[in-house]
């Protein structure tokens, strides 16, 4: 249940801020993993500019057919030196905290001027009472 309102979030948002129109959302740092998101924005028609520190390609695109495959392309970096295009709807799903704690302020300055005036942010942070709190390099709040 908690991932049909995740997509049905995204989906909201989407139409909502005109995604579905201008064909425009970044996934950032959930790419490398499974890309749910990621496919699921593409199946419903989005276009997907998908950034990760390292890839897995695969389990994203044999998800696709052809058409979907032109609606995604990949861009590798890193939290800390990643450039972020202006966006309507930015999601990162379970990454963000594990952005170096050095470099989080600089990271969320990006995000938040990477949304347009009427864009959303959709994503998930750690708690201070999450089990990751006990590693010093995520970041919980």
């Amino acid at each position: 249940m908690k991932k049909l309102s995740l997509f049905l979030l995204i989906s909201i948002l989407a139409i909502f801020t005109g995604c579905k129109k201008d064909n425009a959302s970044t996934d950032s740092g959930n790419s490398g993993g499974g890309g749910n998101e990621t496919v699921y924005m593409i199946k419903n028609g989005i276009k997907v500019l998908a950034i990760d520190r390292q890839f897995n390609q695969d389990l994203i695109l044999n998800r696709l057919s052809d058409n979907e495959k032109k609606m995604i392309s990949f861009k590798e970096s890193s939290f800390e030196d990643v450039e972020l295009p202006r966006t309507n709807l930015l999601t990162a799903f379970f990454s963000i905290p594990f952005c170096n704690p050095n470099n989080f302020d600089e990271l969320w300055n990006k995000i938040y001027n990477s949304i347009e005036d009427d864009g959303y942010f959709v994503g998930q942070l750690f708690g201070d009472r999450d089990a990751w709190n006990v590693v010093d390099s995520i970041n919980t709040f």
